[in-house]
């Protein structure tokens, strides 16, 4: 038997054999989470905005949605956001190396996932050289976040532009949820140490607010050999929010955060002679300030509005150039039941975002681009029969002074025929506006010799001004229930058809004598594109005794017709476990194993991770926790970076947190 093998089993003895101890003691003393105490059928009823731009019961919610609370980030000694993600049934992360992820919904992976949307508190975090996250600048306080919800499937109507494939919503608790003092320090293998420090108070007159700030320190990962690859980085951030209650119908909030961090990365550089390419590794940095604020009005039980507004301001220098970015959003956003049956959402906003590119190792056609956009959105929710037949339209309007007018319409169904099952289905289209990058980099990215004695070809990437929105029309239908107390269930099957898909197609070669004879051959942004992607998502949760809960999920998902979209890949079969295990004298055994199939299109091998860990309060106001992570192999390739040839590998590690609240 192999040592995964081995280590998988020793696991899963190790939990059998805590469940029969607790078994012992069918009431734990340790007072538990709040959500923990939670059965399954109040966690279903658990309210979620992101759908539905308002509170709906996760039960009824027509659309594959997921949330993470913060109980679930806690029990399993996540440190990361990414790393959070990794519970979503039907989401896709990969670890590139030790700063960057790849993370998509329903196939389309990369390193710079472009359909998929994500906001925290309202402020989308995507870059406008290309709509993916830089998720090591997401590094925020853990244990300041309420929760994560995470739609699978377009989510335009309400979101806008690049929600094409998913939207994931991060909420971080208010200034009232979080008083006190929490310190927390998380140390082990990468973490050298990771460190949040917390403080929240009352002012009075209805005002309560909360500072924060973090310090990371995290090693570099393993090349495929096992040596510590040079991608170690450090972040500082600092953060405040102010919460104001005015009066019964009258709220704001203010709050501010900003970042600095620095580390080294590798970038592989093509050369016009041998060996032709140069994988270089230096340093990179990135800064970042933003301030939001939010009114809301309450103006019946049925009608609301909120208008919100935020401003930020980041820099990012790397080895390929320096990106400064200015981003200015406005959105008004109101609620009402004009008749009975009807609930109407509507909003309108406003952004615009100024990029100065400058690039090292190639150049863009406009490096100081200005981009607006205006939105305008409406969606009805239809009682056709109250609390058994719900029909939601909406569609959103979106004028991009890159690419013009686009719609994003979806027609959405929900059918409740008993309090403990529901059915759902929904038709959706959503777009997706080409990048910066895709609109006029001009990038060389390989060089070769043509024969034994030449010439020397260079490929160059182009891009082009007048590209049109890529676009998806999709088809969902799902079935959640709860067929008895301790076990709900949730599938959620998928049909989707892309048009328009940016990719990039042979232009005219042309010979160059500077700065050594060559043949350049441009690769040239192109809407000629089209494909589609099938697959389904089945999980549930079981709570086999009161203090025991196994959340098992399995994804399949297919994507053919995308052989030319050589920077994606997804694989075809993904599954998981987590087992949350609390018992007595305060103590909790928590689990994941994680099985990911292989990607075929770059050769990565399927793999299996196993994480396994403890958590123990010796008294009220401290906790400690140790787990062992990846403990089912020695290290395994997750992904690839479309930048550098060079292959990372997530190596078994330790991590110990110490947490104290006052």
């Amino acid at each position: 038997m192999s040592k995964s093998r081995v280590l998988v089993a020793a696991a899963t003895l190790v939990l059998c054999c805590t469940a029969a101890l607790a078994a012992q003691d069918a009431t734990p003393t340790r007072k538990r989470d709040a959500l923990f105490d939670l059965t399954l059928e109040q966690l279903m009823e658990l309210p979620v905005t992101s759908v539905s731009r308002k509170e709906t019961p996760l039960s009824r919610s027509a659309a594959a949605v997921a949330v993470i609370t913060a109980d679930d980030i806690r029990r399993l000694g996540i440190t990361s956001l990414p790393e959070a993600l990794r519970l979503v049934p039907g989401l896709e992360v990969a670890r590139i190396g030790s700063h960057s992820w790849a993370i998509a919904a329903r196939g389309f992976n990369s390193q710079f996932s472009d359909k998929l949307l994500v906001l925290l508190d309202g402020r989308i975090l995507s870059e406008a050289r290309f709509p993916g996250v830089y998720w090591d600048a997401q590094d925020v306080v853990l244990e300041d976040i309420e929760r994560i919800e995470v739609i699978r499937g377009p989510g335009a109507t309400l979101w806008g532009n690049n929600a094409v494939n998913g939207v994931i919503n991060i909420i971080s608790k208010t200034p009232a949820a979080a008083q006190g003092v929490l310190v927390s320090t998380a140390f082990g293998s990468e973490e050298r140490p990771t460190t949040s420090v917390r403080y929240g108070g009352a002012i009075g007159n209805g005002i309560t607010y909360r500072v924060h700030g973090k310090v990371a320190n995290r090693t570099g990962l393993a090349d495929v050999d096992g040596a510590r690859a040079p991608d170690a980085w450090d972040a500082r951030r600092l953060g405040a929010r102010i919460d104001w209650t005015a009066n019964a119908r009258d709220s704001v909030t203010v709050q501010s955060d900003g970042y600095r961090l620095a580390g080294r990365e590798s970038l592989t550089r093509p050369l016009l002679a041998p060996p032709f390419s140069q994988t270089l590794n230096e340093a990179f940095s990135s800064q970042s300030a933003n301030v939001l604020g939010r009114w809301r009005r309450q103006l019946s039980s049925s009608s609301d509005l909120a208008v919100q507004a935020y401003y930020a301001d980041s820099k990012h220098h790397e080895i390929e150039g320096t990106a400064h970015d200015h981003l200015a959003d406005i959105e008004l956003v109101h609620r009402f039941a004009p008749l009975a049956g009807h609930d109407v959402v509507w909003g309108a906003g406003y952004r615009r975002r100024q990029n100065l590119l400058l690039s090292t190792v190639g150049s863009y056609d406009t490096p100081n681009h200005t981009r607006h956009l205006q939105t305008a959105f409406i969606q009805d929710e239809i009682a056709l029969v109250p609390d058994r037949f719900h029909l939601t339209l909406g569609s959103k309007l979106e004028h991009n002074s890159d690419t013009g007018l686009s719609a994003n319409p979806s027609v959405r169904a929900v059918w409740m025929p008993q309090a403990s099952h529901t059915v759902w289905g929904a038709v959706s289209r959503a777009v997706r506006t080409p990048d910066l990058f895709e609109l006029g980099a001009n990038q060389p990215i390989a060089a070769f010799l043509a024969g034994p004695t030449g010439p020397v070809i260079q490929l160059s990437l182009k891009g082009q001004p007048d590209l049109e929105p890529e676009s998806v029309v999709a088809y969902e239908l799902g079935y959640r229930t709860t067929p008895v107390p301790a076990l709900t269930m949730e599938l959620a099957a998928f049909y989707n058809r892309y048009d328009s898909l940016i990719g990039f197609v042979e232009g005219e070669p042309t010979f160059r004598l500077q700065p050594v004879p060559h043949v350049s051959q441009p690769l040239i942004a192109s809407n000629t594109g089209a494909g589609r992607t099938v697959g389904y998502e089945a999980s549930a949760r079981w709570a086999p005794t009161s203090f025991w809960r196994l959340s098992p999920a399995y994804t399949y998902l297919r994507q053919p017709g995308h052989a030319d979209l050589f920077e994606f890949d997804s694989p075809t079969h993904r599954a998981s476990i987590v087992s949350s295990l609390t018992l007595p004298r305060q103590v909790e055994i928590n689990a994941a194993v994680y099985r990911v199939g292989t990607l075929e299109g770059a050769g990565i091998p399927a793999y299996t991770r196993a994480d396994l860990g403890a958590t123990w309060r010796p008294i009220s106001n401290l906790e400690l926790g140790i787990w062992g992570q990846n403990l089912a192999g020695d290290r395994h390739v997750e992904f690839f970076g479309p930048r550098t040839t060079l292959l990372e590998a997530v190596k078994r590690t330790v991590v110990v947190q110490v947490t104290w609240r006052r």
